[in-house]
């Protein structure tokens, strides 16, 4: 005792006694107490221990729930198979067969053709390509559950416009309220009308009397006050102001009129009353004073015209009462063809009570951590952020002349090109786009053009539009002038630049002059022109630079300025050309003009646009057509087509990353660009002055063998060509460039690809002599040669900067000798193999990759799948290697990368097992740097619409069987490091099993199998080993990551019940949730346990996995027993957790258990799927143990009436001093509902002998109050037995009796109502006849006993009766918590103004139970004149603020819900009166009280 103190040994001896009572049961033969005697036999010794103890001091003994074995899911069907054959509702037992599709659908183009090459899988070695474009030319696969929508919370199912289709609802309390509103607010006007002063008093006549003289008036003090006894104003008169005696008054409510009587003085005036032969004259002494007099009894008249009966006291209630006092039951008696009327007009426009329940309007008390809708990813698509079309592009100079169709135009070719640059990022953000401004003659001009150095091969096959079946003409790409731009970083720093080119020339500076001469003189202008046409053709095809313009895209908010412009043109500066020169001006592009660049005599201009719908003429930058693409009408308009321009990744950003996204099609090009050329001191050439590069692709270093044609283009020149010349500076030998040369990669690589640059010195400037003579020099000759080759020694491809060094002659097999080699006698040098050329190199593409590590795994398995011997070390050292991968590139090839792991760790091939726990290892890393990275979407959208499981053809393992087994391997070897990342990302694993699983049974034709025969046993084991494995680390950590993995794993378990056999995964769960049974000390496990639980239960198909045939075939219906968990395994589970944590008496953990309840009931009641009441019946059915668990713990439901005991079940009432009469019906359309109750009915004044006392009835098992009396079997000797009068004795104020500290603490308001909404809800869809069994259980056979039995009765089924009366205590106890409380108080508690508990709910103010001392109690006794009088001087006093429509509409809910409470519980006691019939409703008076009482109030409402 002094270890444990008495409650402990309290514990022992309540041990004992069960135990006691149990052998002595077993010695005599009988059967073991049933649950309900059990709660009779413990209430009624814990009452005589507490009589002798203190109940302070008691702690109840809580028996730790146990888990039974669950039933064969499967071999149960099958033994049902002819009872399912008849079943009317199919659903409520069986899976669907469409329950869930695996789908394979054609992938989501977003344009017209696929973009992979033909044959181009056929001809790619690489191992890496192949598998990206098998990546790309595949199709989606999906996973779809038909029925997930089922398996989401509540809330989907909430019908948010109830409140609208609820009918109009006018509740007394709610009247009551705005009339004592009206008065205080009248109360406070009449109290402002007040007045006093000297006033002449005149003859008043009165009731036939006269005082005072019509002739002579006489000064007195009047005073004007109002009387809020009688609600009236009064104008007294006194002698002076000084005097108290008052001389007479005026009754301002009997005068009907004031006027002004300037016949009896000048400032007279008189006050008429009803009668003619009353009035009183008086007069003020002067005009202002008259005029305030009269205005003011002007006022106080019609005040008390209008407001009469609202200055009144109220007396309504005890009006009312009086005036209902004598009603008489006879009028009520029983009348077949009324109850079934009355009956029928009770079911009529019901509502679900989960739909008018205000708390389900609100957002769910219980969270998951992870949620299914997580999978709900976009499908994988190219992504673009801010769009804007760039169109109408005109280029105007002030140098013109006249066209061949006569009008103005250029008098040369421009070539126009745009690009975006990010000034603070110092990149430049897109490729180039080049557009074709020329006039016809322009293009005439060019057309005559000649090259000396063989004429481009154009590559016609190239268009892919050409080969995409559409009826297009391959000259339309050379004609776009429109384009649209992409920028994922909007920012005010993004600029368009155009570049202008023209042809060569001289210099630029020359040719600047030229134009600043020939804009200001027409001869200088013609004589421009007509040189024009003889250069262009003889150095047509050579460029050099000419002008620029800027033009900023964002405001300062980063938002498309539509009404950007460009600034002047620019003249080009030689010096300073490249991309850092232009960087540096755009950084300070607000001084532009304070630099020294030369105006040029013409301006650029274009119309922007932000892309709001796609266009029906687009070509994406590879030159594809983009759907929809109207062939027509890019026929007809075919200079209203658009062209895609790419975007590059910045290098830059902050967040590079967020830019990057899993490719999803085919590109494949390089973009070369040349930057410097040091030629200054070089001997070798005499004139290398005018250079250019010429950019070839060749995959032979023959010098003979055509170079291939796949460089794009400049726009109006060809669409793909063999060669690309890039800008001439004139006379300059170092060259700076800034050109963009894009060629499309072959899908095939190899060790010749390479990029050859040719170095031309340009001739543009022919002597006068030599023109004369006609021996023009050469245009062209050829001063070096450099290349770079595109793969290595290693086959990996060399993407850099590069500087290289210049040969002076290109001889055969040039690429069999490095750049590096400093002695070679075939290669001549310039410079000695300095480095003299720099050249930039950048890959754009989807199929390759720079980076060795990835190249050197997909290498690896490629030899493991020709069988090529590898070493395990090797493989593992590849493996780890992967985890260095960047970021980006792990973004951009995830998909293929983890199609690669995958394969590979259901590979037979590999030697080693603990490679495949590596690839677990690389996996998890891998998904880690996605999670820190913010791009968790990356790994879901592969596994929603990517992933497809493989069967090795050797060992026929697929994914999910790799998975389990190397997870427990994983969880075994590691560290705890490693084992809480695994926790973060074990909802991947989880998630690809599932799919797994999925595609495995749909591969091999298993889908429509036996669930026994789906999966071979090795699997099932390692599934069970692997949930044993998992569950042992959670609760060895039990951190958040623990109860992440606990989330995911019950969200995997649910999925298996729709594959594995159902059998097994009740297993999986008894053996999960066992360690976790009765754990209350650890909250975390606790809160595991409901976390697993609701995950579990939320399972689409929860009704047919509880098998809910007929549940009258058990022996009790309503008890928690092992048969009834047995049979409803996943039911059973919940609510023995549920009853567990009730009797546990911990706050917080009750609340998650009954909101879980709460949930879960909810979304059955509202599932679209269950609308038949027969469906809800048998649903119903299953959760009938709530009852009984209601009952165990209905003395801890506060129903917010004093004492602490509850009033239902203890000894005392809940009633106060009121008649049936209280119930005030105020119209038709008035809602019934419960705001108070009364106990007693008055009938024809009963005689002392007829009165009952109904407590004496009331014992509950669950009752720990120490006033309590044992059932005694003679408690009813002096029960009233005939029906047809009933009187019962009204009882004491509950405010006088004793408070009672219980041994747990009280369920809070919430937790009552989510426990008592559950029991209705059972009560109200529960088929009769299930119900009715429950009560012969209860009463056991002597419900047919007649009525000179009853004593028999007693001594033989004690328990069973209390229980009983227990079950009504609880219907009582549902009306109380589920009452109407009146509009102020709603509003309050919404409001969170004050709290509920303290305001006025009825006769009685609520006070929390046992807070209150014995003074605040004696306070608390109070009559109910004096309780109304208090609270209506209370809510006088301040004015309610109009609610909100949200408030309105849990106003309407609260009074919905109540009125549904009190239509269930008629429904239930009409049921019990049909059948038990006359004589159990005489023995059992508190039910016929409900009854009578009930009837009357649904009478009055429907009359």
């Amino acid at each position: 005792v002094g270890a444990y103190g008495p409650a402990r040994v309290l514990h022992c001896t309540l041990a004992l006694v069960a135990m006691a009572a149990d052998q002595r049961k077993f010695v005599q033969g009988k059967s073991r107490l049933s649950a309900s005697e059990a709660r009779g036999t413990v209430a009624d010794t814990m009452r005589n221990l507490l009589d002798a103890s203190d109940a302070s001091d008691v702690t109840m003994l809580v028996e730790e729930p146990t888990i039974v074995d669950p039933v064969d899911y499967e071999a149960e069907l099958i033994s049902k198979k002819k009872a399912l054959e008849t079943e009317e509702f199919k659903d409520l037992l069986l899976f669907p067969h469409n329950d869930t599709s695996v789908i394979s659908t054609p992938l989501e183009l977003r344009t017209e053709i696929s973009t992979v090459p033909t044959n181009a899988i056929k001809e790619v070695t690489n191992p890496f390509t192949r598998e990206c474009l098998k990546l790309f030319s595949s199709e989606w696969h999906r996973l779809t559950f038909n029925f997930e929508y089922f398996s989401q919370n509540y809330v989907k199912y909430i019908n948010r416009r109830i409140v609208s289709d609820l009918s109009t609802q006018i509740f007394e309390s709610d009247i009551i309220e705005e009339e004592k509103q009206n008065y205080a607010r009248n109360i406070a006007r009449a109290r402002a009308l007040t007045k006093q002063g000297y006033l002449l008093k005149g003859l008043f006549w009165n009731d036939g009397a006269s005082t005072g003289s019509a002739k002579s008036f006489k000064k007195r003090w009047f005073v004007l006050r109002f009387s809020e006894s009688d609600g009236s104003f009064v104008l007294e008169h006194f002698k002076d102001e000084r005097s108290s005696t008052s001389r007479g008054k005026i009754i301002l409510e009997t005068c009907e009129d004031i006027k002004r009587n300037a016949k009896l003085r000048a400032l007279a005036f008189e006050l008429i009353g009803s009668d003619e032969k009353e009035f009183y004259n008086l007069a003020a002494e002067t005009s202002d004073e008259l005029e305030e007099w009269i205005t003011v009894l002007s006022k106080v008249m019609n005040l008390d015209k209008s407001s009469q009966n609202l200055l009144l006291p109220l007396h309504r209630d005890k009006s009312i009462r009086d005036n209902r006092k004598s009603i008489d039951l006879e009028k009520l008696k029983f009348n077949p063809d009324i109850e079934r009327h009355i009956r029928s007009k009770r079911q009529e426009k019901r509502h679900s009570l989960f739909n008018i329940f205000p708390e389900l309007n609100r957002p769910p008390e219980t969270s998951e951590s992870y949620s299914e809708s997580h999978m709900k990813t976009p499908v994988p698509t190219e992504h673009f952020v801010t769009r804007f079309l760039v169109k109408n592009c005109k280029l105007d100079f002030r140098v013109v002349a006249t066209n061949m169709a006569g009008s103005l135009g250029h008098i040369e070719p421009f070539f126009v090109s745009l690009a975006l640059y990010d000034a603070a990022k110092g990149e430049k953000i897109s490729e180039n786009f080049h557009m074709d401004l020329n006039d016809m003659q322009m293009q005439n001009m060019l057309d005559g053009r000649k090259s000396e150095i063989g004429e481009p091969q154009i590559a016609k096959d190239k268009v892919s539009i050409g080969a995409s079946g559409l009826n297009v003409n391959e000259k339309w790409p050379i004609t776009i002038k429109q384009a649209i731009f992409s920028v994922t970083f909007p920012s005010p720093d993004v600029f368009l630049v155009v570049h202008i080119d023209k042809i060569l020339q001289s210099s630029i500076s020359q040719c600047a002059d030229n134009y600043l001469k020939a804009a200001d003189s027409t001869k200088a202008s013609g004589k421009l022109a007509a040189q024009i046409p003889s250069i262009c053709r003889r150095v047509g095809y050579f460029k050099m630079p000419f002008a620029f313009a800027i033009c900023p895209l964002f405001n300062s908010s980063s938002v498309l300025d539509m009404n950007a412009s460009f600034s002047p043109l620019y003249r080009q500066e030689r010096e300073r050309m490249t991309d850092e020169d232009l960087i540096k001006l755009l950084v300070d592009y607000k001084n532009v003009h304070k630099q020294k660049f030369q105006t040029l005599p013409g301006s650029f201009s274009v119309s922007i646009h932000p892309m709001v719908k796609n266009l029906t003429g687009t070509l994406t930058s590879s030159l594809i057509p983009v759907a929809p693409f109207a062939t027509e009408e890019a026929s007809a308009f075919p200079d209203q087509l658009t062209r895609e321009v790419r975007e590059f990744a910045p290098l830059k950003s902050y967040h590079p990353h967020l830019h990057y996204h899993p490719h999803t099609i085919y590109i494949n090009n390089l973009y070369v660009y040349p930057l410097l050329l040091k030629y200054d001191t070089q001997k070798m050439f005499t004139k290398a002055r005018n250079i250019t590069c010429c950019i070839q692709l060749k995959d032979s270093d023959d010098p003979a063998t055509p170079a291939l044609p796949v460089i794009y283009g400049r726009t109006g020149e060809t669409v793909f060509t063999d060669r690309y010349f890039t800008n001439v500076i004139h006379h300059c030998t170092t060259p700076v460039f800034y050109d963009e040369i894009k060629i499309e990669l072959p899908v095939h690589l190899h060790s010749k690809h390479h990029v050859l640059i040719t170095f031309y010195h340009i001739s543009c400037d022919v002597s006068l002599k030599a023109s004369k003579s006609g021996k023009l020099p050469p245009v062209a000759t050829t001063v070096g040669y450099s290349w770079i080759p595109l793969l290595d020694s290693d086959n990996k491809f060399t993407f850099d900067c590069h500087n290289l060094p210049v040969s002076n002659a290109l001889p055969s097999g040039y690429l069999t000798n490095p750049l590096s080699t400093s002695v070679n006698s075939a290669i001549k040098w310039v410079e000695n193999q300095k480095p003299l050329f720099k050249v930039n190199i950048k890959l754009d593409s989807t199929v390759l990759t720079q980076e060795s590590n990835m190249h050197n795994f997909f290498s690896l398995c490629d030899h493991l799948w020709h069988k090529t011997p590898i070493s395990g070390v090797e493989m593992q050292s590849s493996l780890k290697n992967l985890e260095d991968l960047g970021l980006c590139t792990t973004i951009q090839y995830f998909p293929i990368l983890f199609n690669q792991l995958l394969k590979l760790l259901i590979s037979s091939q590999l030697g080693i097992e603990e490679i495949k726990v590596d690839i677990v290892n690389v996996i998890m890393n891998l998904l880690d740097m996605l999670h820190n990275a913010g791009k968790s979407e990356v790994a879901l959208s592969y596994l929603e619409h990517i992933f497809l499981t493989d069967v090795d053809p050797h060992n026929k393992e697929a994914v999910h069987d790799e998975i389990a087994k190397n997870l427990v391997q994983f969880l075994r070897r590691n560290t705890t490091e490693k084992i809480k990342l695994l926790f973060e990302h074990i909802a991947f694993f989880f998630e690809m099993m599932v799919k797994s699983m999925a595609q495995y049974l749909d591969i091999t034709d298993k889908m429509k199998a036996s669930r026994k025969s789906r999966f071979p046993e090795d699997y099932l084991w390692n599934l069970q080993g692997m949930i044993t494995t998992l569950h042992i680390r959670i609760q060895e950590y039990g951190d958040l990551s623990a109860k992440n993995a606990n989330v995911c794993l019950a969200f995997f378990v649910k999925k298996c019940f729709t594959f594995v056999d159902r059998g097994v995964m009740f297993k999986v769960v008894q053996k999960y949730m066992s360690p976790f049974q009765g754990n209350l000390d650890n909250q975390t496990f606790f809160e595991m346990t409901f976390d697993f639980l609701s995950v579990i239960c939320s399972h689409e198909h929860f009704i047919p996995l509880n098998l809910p045939f007929d549940v009258q075939a058990h022996n009790c219906v309503a008890e928690l027993n092992d048969d009834f968990c047995r049979q409803h395994f996943l039911i059973g589970l919940l609510l023995k957790e549920v009853d567990f944590v009730l009797n546990s008496g911990r706050a917080a953990f009750r609340k998650i258990a009954l909101a879980t309840l709460r949930d879960l009931i909810a979304k059955h009641d509202l599932d679209p799927r269950y609308t038949d009441l027969r469906q809800k019946s048998r649903i119903a059915a299953l959760y009938m143990p709530i009852i009984t668990i209601a009952l165990d713990h209905v003395t801890r439901i506060d129903t917010g009436i004093i004492p602490a005991v509850s009033p239902m079940l203890g000894s005392t009432s809940i009633y106060p001093e009121k008649s049936i009469s209280d119930l005030t019906v105020l119209s038709p359309t008035i809602a019934i509902a419960p705001t108070f109750f009364p106990d007693d009915v008055h009938l024809n004044s009963p005689s002392e002998n007829d009165k009952y006392d109904s407590r004496k009835m009331r014992t509950s098992m669950a009752s720990l109050s120490p006033t309590s009396s044992t059932y005694k079997s003679d408690t009813l000797s002096d029960a009233p037995r005939s029906p047809d009068i009933l009187t019962l004795q009204s009882f004491p104020n509950p405010a006088t009796m004793q408070s009672f500290s219980a041994d747990w603490s009280k369920l809070n308001k919430d937790e009552s109502r989510n426990l008592l909404i559950c029991v209705l809800f059972v009560l109200k869809h529960l088929d009769s006849e299930v119900m009715i069994t429950w009560w012969k259980q209860c009463v056991a056979s002597a419900v047919n006993l007649p009525a000179n039995k009853w004593t028999a009765f007693e001594e033989k089924c004690p328990s069973n009766f209390s229980e009983l009366m227990l079950f009504f205590d609880l219907l009582e106890t549902c009306i109380y918590i589920f009452q109407y409380k009146g509009k102020k108080s709603i509003s309050y508690k919404f409001m969170n103004q004050t709290s509920p508990s303290q305001e006025y709910t009825g006769p009685f103010s609520t006070v929390t139970a046992g807070s209150t001392s014995k003074a605040s109690r004696k306070k608390q006794t109070l009559s109910t004149p004096n309780m109304h009088m208090s609270f209506q001087s209370q809510s006088s006093s301040s004015e309610v603020v109009a609610p909100t429509p949200e408030v309105n509409n849990i106003i309407a809910l609260e009074g919905a819900c109540a009125n549904e409470t009190s239509l269930v519980i008629l429904d239930i006691l009409d049921v019990f009166a049909q059948k038990f019939g006359v004589i159990l409703i005489s023995y059992f008076v508190f039910v016929r009280k409900y009854i009578y009482h009930f009837n009357y109030a649904l009478v009055s409402c429907i009359s």
